[in-house]
């Protein structure tokens, strides 16, 4: 019996060592890197604000034609995101503080390769920039893809210009009173932000990237009793704002001080005391000259965060609803430029849909789940 017992144990010990010998000729696993699918019209970039845990945003890169998840971008502590007006780079201007939610606190505008999502770098930042939820407007680049722009908040207001070729800082312009960065489509360096009188100011920048002059407009729209939102979109110079109760303005960029180009009032004649709600709740097809809009019903004041109930397709020119569509509780809108054209909308803040202008917006693709708390899409 006790002969039995060695000689087993003898076996065992030979299989273990048999065993390990085989395992340890088995090649090691590495560790790869899947390339980034190349680009079509219908990739966005889904800023993903994270509302219960803030300091862990991300942006989810996805193709919303066929709901294909490409890739995850980094947003830090409450990110301000916009894509170089050539779709090259991805630029996100965020804070970090060395103890997670506490500590030195650090800002930066981190920069990311659209075709690879390699990291390319970070400059500094003073630590002003404004930490809101994510808006389109708190971050852009100017049309030449020079300058970056970005909205401070001390409370003050102010924008901090970057050299984007120097990699640095290139001066604050004081916009006191005024929010937000709309950069001129036309204009190599020239923006332009809305101000709590009804006005715009205009400023353009010198080659160093300081203010070279300003100018300020008429006023446009009437804050205290029909505030617009700050979001818009544009179609060449033309830039969308809509109001509160319901009115679209138009606003001309092309010369140094913002033109008004037209005001319409498009919930006329429309029962249900319908209103715009949400976030960055308008995008400009530039092709077909449609303009859409995340709209409610049953609108009051304070109603104007209110998720899209519908969305409807407005024709500017023609002054004409040309579609009211299912609003899938949308937060955010976008629409691709290149290709035939689909609108994207963040689907109850958490998810993404696709929808055909050309077909009354009906359903292409949804994908559930993708976010958190998305607020912001962005497309080339």
């Amino acid at each position: 019996m006790i002969g039995r017992l060695r000689a087993s144990a003898a076996g065992a010990v030979l299989a273990v060592a048999i065993g390990g010998a085989a395992r340890a000729e088995e090649p090691i696993d590495e560790i790869t890197l899947m390339p980034l699918p190349a680009a079509t019209p219908y990739r966005v970039w889904v800023s993903d604000l994270a509302l219960n845990h803030l300091v862990d945003g991300k942006v989810h890169i996805v193709d919303g034609k066929t709901g294909v998840y490409q890739g995850v971008v980094p947003m830090g502590f409450i990110g301000a995101t916009t894509l170089s007006p050539d779709g090259s780079r991805f630029l996100v201007a965020t804070t970090y503080y060395d103890r997670g939610t506490r500590g030195t606190k650090v800002d930066v505008l981190e920069s990311y390769d659209t075709k690879t999502l390699e990291f390319q770098g970070e400059i500094l930042l003073p630590t002003k920039r404004a930490m809101a939820l994510t808006y389109g407007p708190l971050a852009a680049v100017t049309q030449d893809g020079r300058f970056a722009l970005i909205q401070n908040a001390t409370p003050a207001s102010s924008v901090t210009v970057v050299d984007l070729g120097a990699k640095k800082v290139a001066s604050e312009i004081d916009t006191a009173g005024c929010w937000a960065v709309y950069p001129s489509p036309s204009a190599a360096s020239r923006f332009t932000t809305i101000c709590g009188d009804g006005t715009f100011e205009t400023v353009e920048l010198s080659a160093q990237g300081a203010q070279a002059s300003r100018a300020k407009s008429a006023q446009m729209f009437d804050a205290q009793n029909d505030p617009i939102f700050t979001t818009g979109d544009h179609i060449g110079d033309t830039f969308y704002f809509v109001t509160f109760d319901g009115e679209l303005v138009a606003v001309d960029l092309a010369a140094p001080e913002a033109k008004l180009v037209d005001r319409w009032t498009f919930v006329d004649g429309v029962e249900g005391n319908w209103r715009p709600g949400g976030y960055n709740i308008v995008a400009a097809h530039r092709a077909s000259g449609r303009v859409f809009v995340g709209m409610h019903p049953n609108g009051a004041e304070g109603s104007h965060k209110t998720p899209a109930q519908e969305i409807w397709a407005l024709d500017p020119k023609a002054k004409k609803v040309l579609a009211r569509a299912p609003g899938h509780n949308a937060l955010a809108l976008t629409v691709n430029q290149e290709g035939a054209p689909l609108l994207f909308a963040s689907k109850e803040g958490t998810g993404l849909v696709a929808l055909d202008p050309d077909k009354d917006l009906s359903v292409v693709n949804e994908m559930d789940g993708l976010a958190e708390t998305a607020l912001l899409i962005e497309a080339p």
